[in-house]
């Protein structure tokens, strides 16, 4: 089996395997070096987790936090282990990862009561035992009807998974929670060691490092103007009962779209 391994899109060299390996076996066997942290692979231009199986010819090219897909996986995997830490520190908590924002995104979590500093100071410790801990993210390719089984009591993730193009899924087991994200997610949560909270009320804001600046989170600025002018447009689909893509995928398929765009 020949294995090209590609290095920004060029052949950096050629390995050959008698039998399948994964993905972050073969990096470590060939002791291939990357400048920052690597977090999937791209087997013959499509993205899989680094646990994933070669066993026939093909090119491969792994992926870092210094690449766009490779920060979205970062920057997925980092909001898994946050909602992990709030399912385990507050009871029965509603979670709504709302928009991106500077080098972050906005979140607002709901429990018994409304989020404070000290809350967020408790999230951010958690998150770092967590990730202290290096438990893996378990992958799972499910079938629409076994996912279903899933998410039975959230009404949200169902009509997601109605439109999920892909017969089968990737869904990852991360303690006692499941999830299902838009590609692969890193092989544990030790890979996330560069991350950031700040209380913005009535939510926080979840930091990441950036494609510009892979290895440490930046100075903190706030996007005052920016987050009213995203709050504005939320409340607006809320008015129009569109606050989610897969509720905009219903209206269109109930031939309510005109409707919508009328009233907006």
């Amino acid at each position: 089996m020949e294995i090209k391994i590609l290095k920004n899109g060029n052949l950096s060299k050629i390995c050959n395997c008698k039998k399948e390996i994964s993905a972050l076996f073969l990096m470590k066997k060939e002791q291939l070096e990357f400048e920052y942290v690597v977090v999937a692979v791209k087997i013959d231009n499509i993205i899989f987790p680094l646990e994933h199986i070669i066993d026939s010819n093909c090119s491969v090219e792994f992926i870092h936090i210094g690449t766009r897909e490779g920060l979205r996986i970062y920057q997925n995997s980092l909001i898994f282990v946050f909602m992990r830490a709030v399912h385990e520190l507050f009871e029965k908590p509603k979670i709504q990862v709302k928009h991106s924002l500077g080098d972050g995104c906005y979140i607002e979590t709901f429990s018994r009561f409304l989020l404070t500093q000290d809350d967020v100071v408790k999230i951010k410790k958690r998150m770092e035992h967590l990730i202290e801990e290096d438990e893996v993210f378990e992958p799972m390719y499910l079938s629409k009807r076994q996912a279903y089984k899933y998410f039975e009591d959230d009404e949200i993730k169902l009509q997601m998974l109605d439109y999920y193009p892909q017969k089968d899924i990737l869904i990852y087991k991360y303690g006692e929670l499941y999830d299902f994200f838009n590609g692969p997610l890193v092989p544990s949560s030790g890979y996330l060691k560069l991350f950031d909270l700040r209380y913005v009320p009535p939510g926080l804001i979840l930091r990441f490092p950036t494609v510009d600046y892979p290895d440490k989170i930046g100075i903190f600025r706030p996007l005052t103007n920016l987050l009213k002018i995203f709050t504005e447009y939320e409340r607006w689909g809320n008015i129009l009962n569109l606050s989610y893509v897969s509720t905009l995928n219903k209206k269109v398929e109930n031939f309510e779209i005109n409707e919508i765009i009328q009233v907006s």
